[in-house]
């Protein structure tokens, strides 16, 4: 069988860009070799003719045509010559961009006279037009920005929230593609479309200067729309816009407040006297326009409150049991007039909602908050649109009547990626910690990974890169990494500097806080997609970019091979007692990101057949080592930089010292956490490289003993402290939703569950088999859907007897190393092998 047809990532698109990848995932068939054929209207136009298995995504190298329909076949032979076969299709986008005629356009508004306005209202436009007959096929082609919902005839088209996805908008800005065929009707049609600030027009003022961006304008909006492959609309000046609307207030890190007593009939065919004028031509945006080909933020859960409460203030407090990130769904009975507020808040002190974290960084009066003025007409239902909030806790207040837990839901929105792995054990507090690791992990991910939810909501590039492997392990998250990458790179300076968040405003993201720990971004993310995905392709996207970075800015502040700049190992534990509260050496934790990245640039050269790129920066890399090794090693004793835990782990992890010194310096990791009562005494850094190295070089037990601590600081004190998130440091002084320290989730599958990708092979095409038992745990499963197909491990140790079942997918092979030493080679199946222990 083959399925899982996708192009560009996506089941059939219609917004493929100038470049075509497909890809698929066989079952019950074990491919030797496999042809793609491309056909447009009937006529081939593009054969690969028979190529051996296992390449991942196959490019289609002919010229693609703007919006076009493509259909494409596979087919698969096994080494005796059976054949399969399956098809599919996709069409491209606007390749060659909008049409002439169609024009940005809003209400006229200037932010330069609004200058720092609070009063930031929604902007509704719409377009009358009639239908003689319906069209066999009609495409939407728009971009609103910040971000808009589109309606034709009342109903809405699409899913998504706060679409388009974010980026540095002066760069590059993200257009939508939907079929609308099935919304059109004879006679009188109407497209109404809804516009807030988003992330574009940010007017409230932050820490990180947003108000201040150098793309930050009006909100506006491009359409076109086909019919039969013909441009048929677009927006111009023959569309209607308002700001009278019932969105009264609309801020990303604030709000949104909402009066039902505005509502019309704004998307339907009649215009009240005045509410609505001509609209405006606004300029063009600074970036170029590119289909949007990441998934949009959806509602992924609905989830009722576990009690709500009068506070001693006398407000109403609810409780949803859980951090998660998203807005509350009202659904009330009031009088007209009456309004109710909603202050959304992670911790509550003394029975009251506690929102001193969260709003430090914002200047305003409404951060997390959302007002809702009834109309006073039965059941009112009611969310925010253009807005988003990290929270457990919601304050309501304003209303005389005593609320219901029926009285609120919470919407959880994330980028809507799909879940391709899973763990689970014997330990509750494992189970626990994956749990929350990967509620972490969506949380903060709406268009672009973020740092938190709620007092920041910015692109920081170093959680990113220290979450995403166990991300891919978990997540179809690759297409969302790969647009992140491409926002990096807009994000680059002339001198070749990345920022520490992207998009970055102005001077903030560049000033402070950049380096090669958070810059390891740009190289970490890419190679990771390329070991889990066996997708290399955004490497020739970005490789000028990389070369640049390492060539023109490190270069710039290297001696003797070394680099001194950036942040260290952030977050480290504050209460640390003597002699653990010695922070690893800033030279050496960026030294170590500048070989990782110099050798992760090398692999993008081989693989981009850059041959003799590859060859320099392989001894570029090879010259970094060496002198890391001069500086920071004692190659007697295995210490290094004062037998820090992140230090001993940091040499480990990248794999910089021989095998035979590599034992020595993994004893004193081992002694060190041993020593300090199985704790581990470090920051972001060294939690992503101790339980690894101990972990590789046989200390299993020392690494899940330091995190099941129940002492300060350990993940499971956090547990016990009713972490449902992964919290920001182990003190609990700031945020409670951070996914930075979530590796320890791939960590889990990995060396608990045993199922780990081979050295050499990407995508599990070959992938390792070997848990780690531990005395603490009898029993432990992960599974991964990789692009073969899924891949599996369930073992048990019971009675003395220790039973593993292994799942190989089709084109692929398992080496299982058994308790008793033996080794099997597997090929597809499922299987079930046993032993003594």
């Amino acid at each position: 069988m083959i399925y899982n047809l996708k192009t560009n990532d996506n089941v059939t698109p219609i917004n493929v860009s100038s470049r075509a990848f497909v890809s698929f995932t066989t079952k019950d068939i074990a491919p030797k070799t496999y042809r793609v054929t491309v056909t447009e209207g009937g006529a081939q136009v593009f054969d690969t003719g028979v190529q051996p298995f296992g390449t991942v995504k196959t490019q289609l190298k002919f010229p693609l045509k703007p919006t076009t329909r493509y259909d494409w076949q596979v087919t698969v032979a096994d080494e005796k010559g059976k054949e399969e076969s399956a098809s599919s299709y996709f069409e491209t986008a606007l390749l060659d961009g909008f049409d002439n005629r169609a024009k940005w356009i809003n209400t006229g508004a200037l932010v330069i006279d609004a200058g720092m306005t609070k009063d930031t209202k929604a902007m509704f436009m719409k377009k009358k037009f009639t239908l003689e007959k319906v069209p066999a096929d009609a495409k939407m082609y728009y971009c609103a920005l910040g971000a808009g919902e589109v309606y034709i005839n009342g109903k809405r088209v699409g899913e998504g929230f706060l679409s388009p996805s974010v980026t540095k908008y002066d760069k590059r800005a993200l257009y939508l593609a939907e079929n609308v065929t099935d919304f059109l009707k004879e006679g009188e049609n109407c497209i109404a479309v809804m516009v807030g600030n988003g992330f574009y027009n940010q007017t409230v003022e932050d820490n990180w200067s947003f108000n201040h961006a150098t793309w930050r304008d009006a909100p506006r909006m491009i359409m076109q729309v086909n019919f039969d492959g013909a441009p048929a609309l677009f927006s111009d000046k023959s569309w209607l816009v308002t700001d009278r609307t019932p969105i009264v207030y609309n801020a990303l890190r604030n709000g949104e407040f909402y009066d039902a007593r505005l509502e019309k009939d704004w998307m339907g065919q009649t215009e009240p006297e005045g509410d609505f004028w001509t609209a405006a031509i606004a300029t063009p945006i600074g970036g170029k326009l590119y289909p949007m080909e990441m998934p949009e933020i959806k509602v992924m859960n609905r989830i009722r409150p576990v009690s709500v409460t009068k506070t001693p203030s006398g407000k109403w407090l609810f409780d949803f049991g859980i951090n998660l990130v998203g807005m509350c769904e009202i659904h009330m009975q009031a009088p007209a007039g009456a309004t109710v507020m909603l202050r959304y808040a992670e911790k509550s002190a003394d029975g009251e909602v506690d929102m001193k974290h969260v709003g430090q960084y914002i200047r305003t009066d409404h951060v997390q908050t959302d007002k809702y003025t009834f109309k006073g007409e039965g059941v009112e239902v009611w969310h925010a649109r253009f807005t988003y909030h990290g929270f457990q806790y919601v304050e309501m207040t304003g209303l005389d009547q005593e609320p219901t837990l029926d009285s609120l839901v919470a919407l959880q929105i994330y980028t809507a990626f799909d879940k391709i792995g899973d763990f689970t054990s014997s330990d509750y507090v494992l189970n626990t910690l994956y749990e929350i690791g990967e509620r972490a992990l969506v949380g903060n991910y709406h268009g672009i990974p973020t740092d938190c939810p709620h007092r920041e909501k910015n692109g920081w590039t170093g959680d990113t890169a220290l979450s995403s492997e166990q991300a891919l392990m978990n997540y179809d998250i690759a297409p969302s990494y790969k647009k992140f990458m491409l926002d990096c790179m807009d994000n680059q300076r002339v001198s070749g500097q990345l920022s520490c968040i992207v998009p970055a405003s102005s001077y903030w993201g560049y000033n402070w806080g950049f380096g090669p720990a958070w810059d390891t971004c740009f190289f970490t993310v890419p190679h990771m997609i390329k070991r889990y995905r066996g997708d290399n392709t955004v490497y020739a996207e970005i490789y000028d970019s990389a070369k640049k970075y390492i060539d023109d800015f490190c270069s710039y502040y290297e001696e003797d091979h070394l680099v001194n700049f950036g942040l260290g190992d952030w977050c480290f534990p504050t209460k640390a007692p003597a002699p653990y509260n010695r922070v690893a050496t800033l030279r050496l934790t960026s030294s170590a990101f500048y070989y990782y990245n110099v050798k992760v640039l090398a692999d993008m050269a081989r693989d981009l057949r850059k041959y003799q790129d590859a060859k320099r920066y392989e001894a570029k890399a090879e010259a970094i080592r060496l002198s890391i090794l001069k500086h920071f090693v004692n190659e007697e004793t295995g210490e290094v930089d004062g037998d820090i835990q992140t230090s001993l782990a940091c040499v480990l992890f990248f794999h910089m010292v021989p095998k035979k010194l590599a034992k020595k310096v993994a004893r004193r990791l081992n002694a060190s956490v041993k020593k300090a009562g199985y704790h581990f005494y470090a920051g972001i850094l060294g939690c992503k490289w101790i339980f690894a190295s101990l972990s590789e070089y046989g200390y299993t037990e020392t690494a899940y003993r330091a995190i099941t601590n129940p002492g300060y600081p350990s993940y499971r004190n956090w547990v016990e402290r009713g972490a449902t998130t992964m919290w920001e440091d182990w003190e609990d002084g700031f945020s409670h939703n951070h996914h930075m320290y979530s590796d320890v989730c791939g960590w889990m599958m990995k060396y608990i569950a045993g199922l780990r990708l081979d050295e050499k092979e990407n995508a599990y095409r070959v992938f390792t088999v070997d848990p780690k038992l531990i005395p603490q745990i009898d029993n432990a499963a992960a599974e991964v859907e990789t692009p073969y197909g899924k891949a599996a491990v369930s073992w048990k140790r019971e009675n003395g007897v220790f039973t593993i079942t292994v799942t190989v997918p089709s084109g692929t092979k398992a080496n299982v190393s058994m308790p008793d030493k033996t080794k099997r080679v597997l090929t597809e199946g499922v299987y079930t092998l046993t032993c003594n222990v």
